[in-house]
Formats: C-alpha cells, sequence, structure tokens
C-alpha cells in the first residue's frame, strides 16, 4: 500500500514541477497566427492595436480603456459535434456579433482521463490557446502551480462581470488578492437524482390494503415516504416483476444514495458535525443507514449493478423488469417513453404508471413536507481561466469577451433564443418551444463564460423543460428545494493538498468495502473496518486538513447550515 502512495505522489509531484517550470518560463511568448502576439510587459507600444499601453500607476476605470487583441482561441467543453461544426454554429457567429471578437473554439475529450491530459498539456507545452474552461478542481490545481495569469483590473473594470457574479463567487476565484478565472455558478440548489418507481403498483397495493396505506409520493408530503412504507412497498413490488426480477436496482458503486442517506439525518457526503466537518461513514447515523440498505439487500429486494455489464437502473426500467432505482432527471425520458402509443409525440408524454420520490424520511417525520431533506448541488461548476503565458492584450479581450456577453438581452437571447420561437412565458416561468429550442439553443451553455446568476437560475429550467416527462421528473425530485436542500461546503473548498492528494483514492477504497459487505447475503456490515479502510487511506490526514479550513472559513454560517428537523 506504501509504495502505491508514494508512486502516486511521486507522479503528481513531477507534473506539478513540470507545470510550475512551464509558468515560470511562460513570462514570454512567441508570436503567432492566431493573435497570441507575444508578452509585452514593459513595452508602452501593443502590437495588435498600435495604440500606447496605459501608464502602469494610472488605473483605468472602464475596461474599455485596456488595450486588446480582436481574436484568440478558447479551449472550450466538450458537445459532442466535430470543431468544424462547433465554429459553424449559428450561436458562434451570434456571439461573434455581439461582443466583435473572432473566437476559434476547440473541444475537450468527453473522457475525463483524456481531458485532463489535454488540459495539462495546454500548459506544459505553452500551446495557442488564450482562454481555457476547467472545472473547479483543475482551476485550484493550476492556480495552485501559478500558471494562471490574473485579471483582477480587468474584472474591476467591467460592467456586467462585477455587478452579476456574486461576491461569494468571485471570492472561488480570488487568491491573495488577486482574480484569477471568471467563476460559473450552477444555476441554483438542485439535486439531479431521484428514486424513479412504479406508481401504478403503489396505487394497487393501497388498493388491496385499505387499513395500511402508503401515502403516494405528491406535494403534500414534498415527493416523500417513509423508510418503513418505502420497504413495505420494495417487498409488495417484489411479487410483481418478472421471474428474475428485483423491487429495486442500485447501480455499481450505488452505496451513497442521496435520496436515502437524509432518512438517517445524513445530508452530505461530508457535513459539519459539532461544529467539524465529518466525512460521511463517521457521521451519526451511518450505521443505521448501512443496516437499513443491508436489509433490503439480504431480503432479495435489491439487484446490485455488480459489474458495467450488468443492467443498470435505467435498463431495467425501462424493461420493466424492476419496481424502483435511482436515476437522473435526463434519464425519465427514455423510461417513460418505452411503452408510449405508436405515433405519440414523444415530447409531450408521460406515463401514469411512473412517479418519483425526492427523499426518504424519518418514521416519525412521515408525511411532513417540511422535514425532507435534500443533498443539493450548487456551487461553482466552471471557470473560464487566462494561461500565464497569455498577454495581457489577450487577458483583457477575454475579459472583454465575456462581459459583453452578460448585457441583460443578449444573454437572455444566447440563453434562450427568441420568445416566440424558441421559448414561450407562461406564469413567468420559461418553456421551450419544441423543436427548435433543441435544434438552436441546444450548445448555449457552451457560449457561456460566467452567468447573470439570479436570471439564470430562471433560465436554466427551461432546459429541464425540453420534455414533458424530464420536466415531471425533475420539479418532483426538487420540489421544495429552496427550503428542503443541503449543500455540501466541499464544493467551494480552495485547494487542499492532503483532500486533493488522497481523497478519491480514499474515497474508492471505502466504496469497495462497503460493498463487499453490503451487497452480498451472509456478510455482515462491518462499519469499524470500513472507518478504518478510510484511515488507512489518510482518512485522518484528510480530515484533519478540510477542517483546518473550515474553522478558519468566514462564510460558512452562510453558505447551507444543516437545518434541524
Amino acid at each position: 500500500m506504501m509504495n502505491k502512495k508514494i508512486k502516486k505522489i511521486a507522479s503528481m509531484l513531477l507534473v506539478g514541477a513540470m507545470v510550475v517550470s512551464m509558468a515560470a518560463c511562460g513570462k514570454k511568448n512567441d508570436g503567432n497566427e492566431n493573435g497570441n502576439q507575444g508578452n509585452n510587459e514593459g513595452n508602452n507600444q501593443t502590437e495588435s492595436t498600435g495604440t500606447p499601453a496605459p501608464d502602469k500607476e494610472e488605473t483605468p476605470k472602464s475596461l474599455a480603456d485596456y488595450p486588446k487583441v480582436d481574436s484568440f482561441n478558447y479551449y472550450n467543453l466538450a458537445a459532442g459535434i466535430t470543431d468544424e461544426e462547433f465554429n459553424a454554429l449559428e450561436l458562434a457567429k451570434l456571439v461573434e456579433e455581439q461582443t466583435g471578437y473572432k473566437v476559434t473554439y476547440t473541444q475537450s475529450p468527453a473522457d475525463p482521463t483524456d481531458m485532463q491530459t489535454a488540459i495539462t498539456n495546454i500548459f506544459m507545452l505553452k500551446q495557442d490557446y488564450q482562454a481555457v474552461k476547467v472545472s473547479k478542481d483543475q482551476f485550484y490545481t493550476l492556480l495552485a502551480m501559478d500558471a494562471l495569469k490574473p485579471i483582477t483590473k480587468y474584472v474591476e473594470g467591467s460592467t456586467n462581470l462585477k455587478e452579476q457574479i456574486s461576491e461569494f463567487g468571485w471570492g472561488t476565484a480570488t487568491k491573495d488578492g488577486e482574480i484569477y478565472a471568471i467563476p460559473q455558478k450552477n444555476a441554483f440548489p438542485s439535486t439531479d437524482v431521484g428514486i424513479c418507481y412504479r406508481k401504478d403498483w403503489l396505487e394497487e397495493y393501497n388498493a388491496a390494503n385499505e387499513s395500511a396505506q402508503i401515502p403516494v409520493p405528491s406535494e403534500e408530503n414534498g415527493f416523500s415516504m417513509s423508510l418503513s412504507d418505502f420497504k413495505a412497498m420494495l417487498t409488495y413490488f417484489s411479487t410483481k416483476v418478472p421471474e428474475g426480477g428485483y423491487a429495486m436496482a442500485i447501480d455499481t458503486n450505488g452505496v451513497y444514495i442521496e435520496n436515502i442517506l437524509p432518512a438517517f439525518g445524513i445530508y452530505q457526503e461530508w457535513a459539519d458535525i459539532d461544529g467539524k466537518l465529518t466525512y460521511v461513514v463517521n457521521q451519526p447515523g451511518f450505521a443505521d443507514y448501512a443496516a437499513y440498505m443491508e436489509d433490503l439487500y439480504d431480503s432479495g429486494l435489491i439487484l446490485y449493478q455488480a459489474t458495467a455489464d450488468d443492467a443498470g437502473a435505467v435498463k431495467s426500467l425501462q424493461s420493466r423488469t424492476v419496481g424502483a432505482g435511482r436515476i437522473a432527471h435526463w434519464n425519465a425520458f427514455a423510461i417513460e417513453t418505452t411503452n408510449a402509443p405508436e405515433g405519440t409525440d414523444l415530447s409531450t408524454y408521460t406515463d401514469n404508471s411512473i412517479g418519483y420520490i425526492s427523499a426518504l424520511a424519518p418514521d416519525d417525520c412521515k408525511g411532513d413536507k417540511d422535514k425532507v431533506r435534500i443533498f443539493a448541488r450548487e456551487g461553482y461548476a466552471y471557470y473560464t481561466v487566462v494561461p500565464n503565458f497569455a498577454t495581457e492584450e489577450q487577458a483583457a479581450a477575454l475579459v472583454d469577451f465575456a462581459d459583453k456577453k452578460l448585457e441583460k438581452d443578449f444573454f437572455l437571447k444566447l440563453v434562450l433564443g427568441t420568445e416566440g420561437e424558441t421559448y414561450s412565458v407562461e406564469d413567468g416561468q420559461y418553456y421551450p418551444v419544441l423543436p427548435a429550442f433543441n435544434d438552436k439553443q441546444g450548445f448555449s451553455d457552451k457560449f457561456i463564460d460566467g452567468t447573470r446568476e439570479d436570471d439564470y437560475a430562471a433560465y436554466w429550467l427551461c432546459r429541464t423543460r425540453k420534455t414533458a416527462a424530464q420536466d415531471k421528473m425533475f420539479s418532483q425530485s426538487n420540489y421544495n428545494i429552496g427550503a428542503t436542500g443541503i449543500q455540501s461546503p466541499i464544493s467551494v473548498m480552495p485547494p487542499n493538498e492532503a483532500y486533493d492528494t488522497y481523497y478519491n483514492a480514499a474515497n474508492i477504497e471505502v466504496k469497495n468495502a462497503i460493498v463487499i459487505s453490503m451487497y452480498q447475503k451472509n456478510v455482515p456490515f462491518d462499519l469499524a473496518a470500513v472507518q478504518a479502510k478510510f484511515d488507512e487511506f489518510e482518512g485522518q490526514a484528510i480530515t484533519e486538513s478540510v477542517n483546518s479550513w473550515y474553522g478558519s472559513w468566514e462564510m460558512k454560517d452562510q453558505f447551507n447550515p444543516v437545518k434541524a428537523r
């Protein structure tokens, strides 16, 4: 085990050293064909515009005062089409008309490992990109390696960016008083997943058991179900599935089920317990959660997807060989339209035999929608950065480019298109006009750098309404999310050496240990052994490091404190 750790650390240090070496050498850059015209620091003449650079002792009040290039290369997220097709999109032309910048986009690989390699190469080899969109973890890694160019003065001179992105958001992109990225916030706290179940079977059960009915998940109970009722429902489902079927399907590594954990007082993988962040297996209630899940499995109610070759929840629900399964809202369409009558408009079709559970609740909270708790995801998902080998004129151009896209009317047009053509407004809510919305706005999220955060929360919901089935699931899984959703403070934690180095490996090892005991019959769950596995893979160092940050985090009380039941 120690040899593996040493190899891992050595590998990370080698990559870090190479990037730091690159960063140190990246203060000067050769000219090229796409506006990457060399670093003009210390030179009062700008090659791209021929206008004098501002005196270093004078800080221009407006972003317009800074010289800029008129074109640059942008390394973007994968969109599932070729780079040629992406650059030819009408949205790309729309953005160029609005901003005045000729931007050439290259997409990253869809595979996470290949994407990481590509991002690393950009910075190590000083490739010809002046803007790069990265994940939160990639941003913090690059920031720690001094591989990024500060953009503070340009942001301070902006019109829209500084007003539409929150102070909290800019704080996540700041180090030692300098801003190093444009942060892109998720639209609002939400969950992607819920438990899909056979509503028709539940109603059938209730008809046959008038004295012991199970409340159907609805607005009245916050689309929740109590722990005991859920097991009773699955027990009935096991009598309804075809031979070889199971009551519920659990996907590979499905050990931390976000829709079940809250019933045991566990609201995130890392949560504040008595003022300290505590990992899930060390939180009070995890032993009871594990016992509940183990009982479902030992009772023959759970089908566990042991390998990628086994059918998971989505395929099992499509084939109707299970009665329930945890799925994401974008899977609802495939599941609900499986048995749609021929000739049906699938975009408007929903299957009344299918329902969704947002979360389970303790038995003593049965039916109380105010006691439901849901894992919520918000935070800042992506960051647009400028490599430190780019010129000041290129950095100013990127910020100006992003700033112009946040002009109010244009941002609405970029995200949703044209009212009456691609979207409609009903009771103040935005709905897609199909298929025009999909055809014209399907890639609009790939052209965003930062958002008008308050507006985007309303606009984004349009994307969850592209089919009636998806809208149905998302709205039910996120019912009353503003009051019930609990976010993870880890989602906004800055670079953390022990966490960044050890956590992924430790989490995988712990999950493997849980699977071995939880999803095997005649193997009793051993919480102490699972907790020891976390410690074996530097769990104590991870916890201490996380809490070193958490203890000094001034905004923790404002972020999303766990609400008492």
